[in-house]
């Protein structure tokens, strides 16, 4: 009779255990680190996101020039640069890592689907080639988007793109500032024509900043998109290598954790 209960309570306990090691195993994994943000618009401190906001700007510009009879490709490319954007900024709220690669990867999509169409506006004639143009013949320097679309209504940054003349930089800063020479280099007041942003109360005065709101259409040229889009591609690509080690990392942290309790169980 002894016999029978030891037996009895042995086979509860094995099926105890076994019913632990199986909730183990059907666990849910923990959250990825990765995804604990310290401000909600987090997204607004990656490249590929402000390239992805400059891109969509631009797009719409060359679409707003396209002829009537090309409705359908005006909204298939605005929604396309669209969808890089927010993609990035929807996935930035997912819960977990493998959520946010997810929609990191239909940015990556839409982003090749506004390339295409800015080839085929090249060949159908809508877009001009311009060898060797660069966004910089624009007047865009990319730090200085990327500074000013974090926070445009308050950034020290103004909506006005600094050129170049003879490889020295113009910067828009109220009062004056300091040449490479040391010399100090007088900023003047701009007027209306010059069309800078109203918030830009100085610039050189040997020539102004161009406004990103004077850059039309058909000042845009096929170089200088795909040069934006290159390298809003391999910044995305940077992106989900990065969150790609850290899942892999997380990954390898649980596994190791579930070992250590079934080890413990035993």
């Amino acid at each position: 009779m002894k016999k029978t209960k030891s037996i009895t309570q042995k086979t509860i306990i094995d099926q105890l255990v076994q019913k632990t090691y199986r909730e183990l195993a059907q666990s849910q994994k923990p959250q990825a680190k990765s995804r604990v943000w310290k401000t909600s618009q987090g997204y607004k401190f990656l490249i590929p996101w402000s390239n992805a906001a400059l891109l969509r700007i631009l797009i719409r510009k060359v679409s707003s020039v396209l002829p009537r009879s090309e409705y359908r490709a005006k909204a298939q490319v605005d929604d396309a640069a669209r969808s890089v954007l927010a993609n990035i900024e929807e996935g930035w709220k997912r819960p977990t890592t493998s959520e946010y690669l997810q929609f990191l990867g239909y940015s990556q999509g839409s982003l090749e689907e506004v390339k295409g169409d800015v080839e085929r506006f090249l060949q159908d004639e809508f877009l001009k080639s311009v060898p060797k143009s660069g966004l910089k013949d624009l007047g865009i320097d990319l730090g200085d988007w990327g500074l000013w679309i974090r926070d445009p209504l308050n950034s020290p940054k103004i909506l006005s793109f600094p050129l170049k003349k003879n490889g020295a930089p113009r910067t828009d800063v109220r009062g004056t500032s300091h040449c490479p020479g040391g010399a100090n280099i007088p900023y003047q007041k701009t007027n209306s024509s010059t069309g800078l942003h109203p918030w830009s109360s100085w610039y050189w005065d040997k020539g102004g900043g161009r406004n990103l709101k004077e850059i039309k259409g058909k000042d845009i040229s096929y170089q200088q998109l795909i040069e934006l889009i290159n390298k809003t591609d391999w910044h995305l690509k940077r992106l989900v290598q990065s969150l790609e080690k850290k899942l892999n990392q997380d990954q390898k942290a649980y596994q190791t954790e579930r070992a250590r309790i079934k080890n413990k169980i035993r």
